[in-house]
């Protein structure tokens, strides 16, 4: 594996898998399935300038890298597969999705002093809600309570809960600690 580094950036598919780029887990999802039933595990990965991007690992690979990936921790990896990102599922300005297979070289990044990430929330707008309606993935969406109800406790362990009126319902809200 090459020791000198490659923004990503500079990665796409004319790139011929001449680099290593040094890359942070920030979400490592659980194995999904797509609609004509194979899986695949969709990761969430960002660069040391914040630039965020995917990478999927399909089926017949998702063995190989069971016990691989640590959210939060750093890797050199390399010989990937460039494809195309679908810009309705673009999380960045990188236009491309890496696809891992057992050919490309991963390498835990031995950190001396780990990177503090800060906390990020994507939220999606209720306009784009519709488009995730079939699918069973958690959505962040944002809202303004205008009129909330006083707490009260609820359950034997006293949780403090508000309960919010919406157009869709009553939901009980936790508050953010």
């Amino acid at each position: 594996m090459s020791t000198q580094l490659t923004p990503i950036m500079e990665i796409n598919q004319a790139s011929h898998n001449r680099w290593t780029a040094l890359v942070q887990i920030l979400e490592c999802q659980h194995v999904l399935q797509t609609k004509k039933g194979s899986s695949y595990k969709r990761l969430m990965l960002t660069d040391s300038e914040g630039l965020k991007f995917t990478a999927i690992i399909f089926s017949e690979n998702l063995n190989y890298y069971a016990r691989t990936f640590t959210q939060y921790r750093r890797y050199r990896i390399s010989n990937v597969f460039v494809i195309p990102c679908d810009p309705r599922y673009a999380v960045s300005l990188y236009g491309f999705s890496w696809v891992l297979n057992k050919r490309t070289l991963v390498q835990e990044h031995p950190d001396r002093n780990p990177v503090n990430l800060p906390c990020t929330y994507e939220f999606k707008p209720f306009t784009r809600l519709h488009e995730h309606a079939e699918s069973e993935h958690l959505q962040n969406v944002r809202g303004i309570v205008v009129r909330c109800l006083p707490s009260y406790e609820q359950g034997s362990d006293l949780v403090s809960r508000r309960d919010v009126k919406t157009a869709f319902g009553d939901h009980s809200v936790e508050p953010i600690r």
